[in-house]
Formats: C-alpha cells, structure tokens, sequence
C-alpha cells in the first residue's frame, strides 16, 4: 500500500548551474526514514546521475530535523508479513540502491544533521564524504 506524502515527493533533486545536484530525502514526517518508493526514487536519480556529463557533484542530504531515521517501520511491519521471496527481492532492491550510490562517477558528499539511525548509516557509507552538523546523532 503506497501511503500519500504530505510534503511532495520522497525525493527531491535540484541542481545548480555549475553542475552541483543535491539530492533530499524528503520525509521530514517519518524523519525521512526509507520505505520502497524512497528506496526505489533514490536508485532511479542515483542511475540517472551515473551517465549524466552535467552532474559534477552530488549532496545528499536530508529535509527537517533529521538525516534519516533509517527504515519506515510501517514498511518493515509489512515485510516482516511477506514471505521470504518477497523479503529477498525488497533486500535486493535496497543493496542496488545503495550500490549505485557507491558507484557513482561523481563525488557524492553527505550532509548530516540531526538523527542518523539504523539503514542511513547505510547510505552515509556509500558516500565519498560525510561531513557532520553539530547535531549530528549515529546509531
């Protein structure tokens, strides 16, 4: 079941003329924790910017109080019904996500701030650079 999200997309991307694309979780409700369409928005801009000329450096970073809470609980609760076909297929879907991260071509800096818990350790470690806010808090 696809739950509406109150601020736009999961995913936002904007990029300036010089080539610099930021990249925003944008589930600042959930505190931007992931479930299958953020998964899914992420892979597709991270296999889009992998053969685009134009993108000089990728920022990935998170809107509201929060980098990433990690995984959607409301997303886990219905994996943990799925069998094990499904749950493999959603694990799969989650790795090549963040393997096109770590492949990009680009630099990709992290901008964290606020929590960063579980699967966005995940997703920090796929970066080239993660630069820490003050706040930042690691779990």
């Amino acid at each position: 079941m696809t739950q509406q999200q109150p601020n736009g997309p999961p995913v936002r991307v904007s990029r300036s003329e010089a080539g610099a694309v930021t990249v925003v979780l944008n589930r600042p409700h959930v505190h931007n924790a992931f479930d299958e369409q953020t998964i899914e928005a992420l892979s597709d801009v991270f296999l889009g910017l992998a053969d685009d000329p134009g993108a000089r450096v990728v920022v990935l970073r998170g809107e509201g109080r929060s980098f990433s809470s990690g995984g959607d609980a409301n997303w886990m609760r219905r994996m943990a019904g799925a069998d094990r076909d499904a749950n493999e297929a959603d694990a799969q879907r989650l790795a090549l996500m963040l393997r096109r991260l770590e492949a990009l071509p680009q630099p990709v800096i992290c901008a964290v701030h606020g929590n960063a818990f579980g699967g966005a350790i995940g997703l920090i470690s796929a970066c080239d650079i993660a630069i820490a806010a003050d706040d930042a808090r690691f779990a």
